[in-house]
């Protein structure tokens, strides 16, 4: 086996891409040596035996230096070199592919045309560059682009002993690096807020987070008011950004920050408008894991104009998440809007991971089967859905004991519903609060097949009480469970009549 980083990276090269390192090791620029362009040759054209255990150094040594005595050293170094030039066509490719950094690329331009005292060319690419800028969406780069240019600017008048032209572009670079550094803190601050009890991080005996804690974000948003900037909207949005990291109950801080997105969400790059939305969705997650229901709305309507507004698979965006896929689904259909439910699995399948698709809208079509009480279809789906993830496995449960409890397959329903007991028990994934939440359904569930198995057993009593119970629990999703409740009082008789104040519950 002939182990090799230069081989490592030619095998990840496609065949148009290995093509053009071949001319880029063809050019006498980057390389002069033959052998190299022969070891390349003979790397690709053999690339798929270089792991097998029988080829060794010696049988890539043979024929390059046919009938020399054979070098270890030799071809090392040569592998060395090849190596180098694989890291800087990678470097140059990707320039010339636009896909690396543009600013880079353009400060060292700017840079040689300024040290050469081409003026002229100076200006002109700075013109150029800013006008590319002003039709540019704001991503994580933006500020820091800008700022870097104005340094470039700031060089070019010195250069030239222009010092009056220096203040003004001072005050331009401490302005877009004041937005870009607010930029950084709050990623930091979030993904560090994000995963700390993920990771177990003790921010008590660590500096820097205890340091984030001290900036007063309050205070430098009483002082933006009075000034000017052509970005007021933007500091004032990463200045709530921090702050709504740091304050978890400022709903106040949330709906004027969110305004503020919504109403610039064109001008951000579909990597930050993903980013942003996240976070506002993020808040609303907070906010109903502590109890305020209101904020399922709020998040419902995030999640909309994430569909609306995200290109998926494209621009730094990754495929469109299952979860997120099924909670629009879910929503959807408590709101009882059915068309809306379909069009989202219409038009966003395909925008799941591949692998996911199946059973992630088979799980969506379940549901909007349910709905509409066409049990055999919901069952037919369901039968569809692997379970991939514990989102998943947690509502084809739930469905399972809903649509058996709707079919009166009562005995297999009790058999689903003391599967799910387990389940809540035995998952180890769950945390406190999900499990509490869970086994609160699970408790609900079965005192309905109780009192659908022994309807001569339980009272009005009985569910006025369960009433109570789900009214108390305030799940979300208690809509069917008060339909059911409705639906077992309207069976009553007249003679079911009796004193409420002496019955007692019966299960």
């Amino acid at each position: 086996m002939v182990k090799s980083k230069a081989a490592d990276i030619i095998r990840k090269l496609n065949d148009e891409e290995r093509q053009e390192f071949m001319l880029f090791l063809s050019s006498p620029y980057f390389n002069r040596k033959k052998k190299i362009e022969q070891l390349c040759e003979l790397i690709i054209a053999n690339i798929s035996m270089l792991d097998d255990p029988e080829i060794t150094e010696e049988d890539v040594f043979k024929p390059l230096f046919s009938g020399e005595k054979f070098s270890y050293s030799f071809l090392r170094n040569l592998m060395s070199e090849l190596l180098k030039l694989c890291e800087i066509f990678l470097v140059v490719n990707n320039l010339k592919a636009g896909s690396f950094s543009d600013s880079r690329f353009n400060r060292a331009l700017l840079n040689e045309y300024n040290i050469r005292f081409l003026d002229k060319h100076f200006e002109l690419k700075l013109k150029k560059i800013r006008e590319e800028y002003s039709t540019r969406k704001i991503d994580s780069e933006y500020f820091d682009v800008l700022g870097k240019l104005e340094s470039e600017n700031i060089a070019f008048h010195l250069y030239r002993s222009s010092m009056h032209e220096v203040p003004a572009h001072l005050l331009k670079r401490a302005e877009y690096n004041f937005i870009h550094i607010l930029q950084i803190l709050e990623f930091d601050k979030m993904d560090l807020a994000v995963n700390k009890t993920a990771f177990n991080l003790n921010f008590d005996v660590e500096l820097v987070p205890s340091l984030m804690k001290t900036i007063d974000t309050g205070k430098m948003l009483s002082v933006l008011s009075n000034g000017n900037s052509e970005f007021r909207d933007e500091i004032e949005i990463r200045l709530r950004l921090i702050k709504l990291c740091d304050e978890k109950e400022d709903d106040e801080n949330y709906h004027r920050l969110k305004d503020l997105i919504l109403n610039r969400i064109e001008s951000y790059s579909n990597a930050e408008r993903s980013n942003m939305l996240i976070k506002l969705k993020n808040y609303c997650a907070f906010k109903i894991y502590k109890g305020n229901m209101d904020f399922y709305e709020e998040k419902y309507l995030l999640l909309k104009k994430e569909l609306e507004t995200v290109k998926y698979n494209h621009d730094n965006v990754g495929p469109l998440f299952a979860n997120i896929y099924l909670e629009i689904i879910q929503k959807a259909i408590l709101k009882n809007d059915l068309t809306f439910a379909c069009e989202v699995i219409d038009k966003f399948t395909q925008k799941l991971e591949t692998s996911k698709q199946g059973a992630v809208s088979n799980m969506a079509r379940a549901w909007i089967e349910f709905e509409k009480k066409n049990f055999e279809k919901t069952l037919h789906y369901l039968s569809q859905v692997n379970a991939f993830n514990l989102f998943l496995k947690i509502n084809t449960k739930m469905l399972y004991m809903k649509v058996y409890y709707e079919m009166n397959a009562l005995e297999t329903g009790l058999s689903s519903v003391d599967s799910f007991r387990h389940f809540i028990k035995e998952t180890k994934e769950l945390g406190s609060s999900r499990r509490e939440n869970l086994h609160r359904n699970y408790e609900f569930i079965r005192r309905f097949y109780k009192m659908k198995l022994n309807p001569g057993k339980h009272t009005r009593f009985d569910l006025k009480e369960l009433r109570r119970d789900v009214e108390k629990s305030e799940i979300y999703d208690s809509e069917w469970y008060y339909q059911k409740i409705n639906e077992m009082e309207n069976g009553f008789n007249e003679s079911d009549s009796y004193n409420e104040t002496e019955a007692k519950p019966r299960i």
